[in-house]
């Protein structure tokens, strides 16, 4: 079933930020709620729009995508994408209407058959003209995928002056060889207008970019001396089409960074709360890490609600975070950073999508 909801004005949560591993320089941007255009599938009528796409007469286009009952994310169905051909690598799409001058979220959830969460292009976005013809495909990250449900979103922006569609595509061997095979599984999909809202950290900040003595407690960024961002330019950065806003130290007592601490660092943070005001479905937090441990917690989020409930969400270092010094990262775009640090070029920041667990609920 294709459903055009009417958006309901979701208050956003207090969010507090706390840490095990060294979760260094944050930035938050918010999607409001005041969008104006939202399609959504949760495949409990069929297809829909959905139909199966490939570059071959040779496939059964109709065995590549059906509305399944295997597992579903919510309700009865989910939609299965299959990739049975030795000859081209299928998959299942859907066009939907789009201008050039606005930005898009493309969000749901994902599952495969890995035990073991692999990134890929599970999920991609064709730009389109009014004739029906084919443009472009659009840069957009990896997004992960494992055995379990797992949430993605992935936004688009400053489009072609001719699109007029966008076709949506879920791929379970895009980007692999032509005799490659998979199956993958998607549900609750939304596209929505967006805006995003960067929200401003200069009150919580406590670190500078730049460190002049390591080791004194006293410095910037992870108090190594020249090893540090003092080259980071402030203002606007957009980093898998997300903007934030890099706070600029000059005009915030020497401070840009919000450094929170393992334990045993005394001028770091161990937690912060900073409050949204807005409406959100979808937090981005653009950070990164120092001294990570692959596929260990680095930190949390919780969120805080109006009706005394809270929810968290871990952050794991290697899916939505990780080492500045270019760790892999599965879930989360990576932002490389060259000619800020003295030792090291490029490093490397993160954007990583956290979908707010209780939209629905009012926040403080």
């Amino acid at each position: 079933m294709i459903r055009q909801p009417v958006d309901k004005r979701i208050t956003a949560p207090l969010v507090r930020l706390a840490t095990t591993v060294l979760l260094l320089w944050l930035a938050l941007a918010g999607g409001s709620a005041a969008a104006q255009e939202r399609t959504a599938w949760d495949f409990e009528d069929g297809l829909g729009r959905w139909k199966g796409w490939g570059t071959t007469g040779q496939v059964d286009y109709a065995r590549i995508c059906e509305a399944s009952a295997a597992d579903p994310h919510a309700g009865r169905h989910c939609l299965a994408v299959r990739d049975e051909s030795a000859e081209c690598n299928p998959y299942a799409i859907a066009e939907v209407p789009a201008e050039p001058d606005r930005a898009y979220a493309f969000s749901g959830f994902l599952r495969g058959t890995a035990d073991k969460a692999g990134k890929g292009q599970y999920v991609s976005i064709a730009a389109v003209d009014g004739a029906g013809k084919f443009i472009r495909w659009l840069p957009v990250p990896d997004v992960e995928l494992n055995r379990a449900w797992t949430p993605f979103s992935i936004t688009v922006s400053h489009l072609p002056a001719s699109v007029r569609r966008l076709s949506l595509a879920v791929c379970p061997t895009r980007g692999a060889p032509c005799e490659s095979r998979g199956e993958i599984w998607a549900d609750d999909l939304e596209l929505r207008e967006y805006a995003f809202i960067p929200l401003p950290l200069a009150q919580v900040a406590n670190r500078a970019f730049r460190d002049e003595t390591p080791g004194d407690g006293q410095g910037g960024w992870t108090d190594q001396g020249d090893n540090d961002l003092r080259g980071v330019s402030p203002g606007r950065m957009a980093v898998s089409d997300v903007p934030f806003e890099v706070i600029d130290p000059a005009a915030n007592g020497d401070r840009a960074v919000l450094a929170l601490r393992q334990g045993g660092e005394p001028t770091f943070a161990s937690s912060a709360a900073v409050a949204v005001n807005a409406s959100c479905r979808w937090l981005y937090l653009l950070h990164t890490a120092a001294w990570a441990v692959a596929d260990t917690e680095a930190g949390s989020l919780t969120f805080e609600y109006e009706d005394g409930s809270s929810a968290s969400v871990r952050i794991v270092s290697g899916s939505q975070v990780a080492d500045w010094w270019s760790g892999p990262c599965r879930s989360a775009g990576a932002q490389p950073l060259r000619g800020v640090n003295p030792r090291k070029s490029p490093v490397y920041l993160y954007a990583a999508a956290v979908a707010n667990p209780s939209p629905a609920k009012r926040v403080k």
